[in-house]
């Protein structure tokens, strides 16, 4: 995690601010090697505020300007604040080759939301869930069964939840999937944000479930609903937005799961593969 003065100033500050506040502060902690060459205007453009938020931001933040902020930032780390401006001008080249380290630069910050205490706590909380359900809408909808299938490799009871289809008839009570038990819903969101994740996601909460969404770097609607968020960034450069980074944090997941049952994992591997050379499938 970047343990830079300013960005310990943001989080410290992040749960007395307003929701919009809090918008441009998350945006700023995501997307550090792009405050160089920002302004107060572009940055109120990038979260869909008004440029007087940010202005307020920056004040409850002790800081009188972004100015300021950004000076703070080159007198600290000089070096980090020269790279992070290096990254935004390739950034502006269409070149296959600075699109490939934009994808790269993208997927290597992922390391901060993996360092993130909530990370690990969100690990051991799906590892231990009897029953997981994971979803995703429109465009996410493919990322998510994927997830589902793969994450169901290293552990049982992993099922996907087509909401919009079984308009949520696995959670009608008294199913023993909702009652007594620990559950977990995953669910990933990007941008343009599907209305029913947020419906599915206080529904979820009703019911005692431990709530985990991953998502792009604008997304401030989720932590209404959990501290389980995390941010893989999807502006790269690219004609539509990227999903690499968020592909890769799901590939993460699966991966910390069964690293926390190694034993059982290889051997719910071992079965399956069985199984599937008795289907003649490979």
């Amino acid at each position: 995690m970047d343990t830079h003065p300013v960005f310990e100033n943001i989080r410290s500050h992040l749960p007395k601010l307003t929701k919009s506040e809090a918008r441009v502060a998350r945006y700023i902690l995501n997307n550090e090697a792009k405050i160089g060459l920002g302004t107060g205007a572009s940055l109120a453009k990038a979260t869909s505020v008004s440029e007087i938020t940010v202005s307020r931001l920056l004040r409850k933040l002790g800081y009188k300007g972004l100015r300021e902020m950004k000076s703070l930032l080159a007198s600290t780390d000089p070096e980090g604040v020269v790279q992070g401006t290096e990254r935004r001008v390739r950034l502006l080249s269409s070149s296959d080759s600075t699109l490939i380290d934009a994808e790269s630069q993208a997927i290597r910050k992922l390391a901060t939301q993996l360092s993130r205490p909530e990370w690990e706590e969100m690990i051991g909380v799906t590892q231990g869930a009897e029953r997981i359900f994971v979803t995703g809408f429109q465009t996410a909808r493919g990322m998510a069964e994927d997830f589902a299938r793969r994450l169901g490799i290293v552990r049982d009871a992993v099922r996907f939840l087509s909401v919009l289809e079984s308009g949520l008839v696995e959670w009608v009570p008294p199913a023993p999937s909702i009652l007594g038990t620990r559950n977990v819903l995953i669910l990933i969101d990007i941008l343009p944000y599907a209305k029913e994740a947020e419906k599915t996601c206080a529904i979820a909460r009703r019911f005692g479930f431990d709530i985990v969404v991953l998502t792009d770097e604008f997304n401030n609607w989720a932590y209404a609903y959990t501290k389980f968020v995390f941010h893989a960034e999807s502006t790269t450069g690219l004609f539509l937005e990227s999903t690499a980074a968020l592909n890769s944090m799901l590939n993460f997941i699966v991966h910390s799961v069964a690293e926390r049952e190694p034993d059982q994992s290889r051997e719910r591997i071992d079965n399956w593969m069985g199984l599937t050379k008795e289907l003649d499938l490979f």
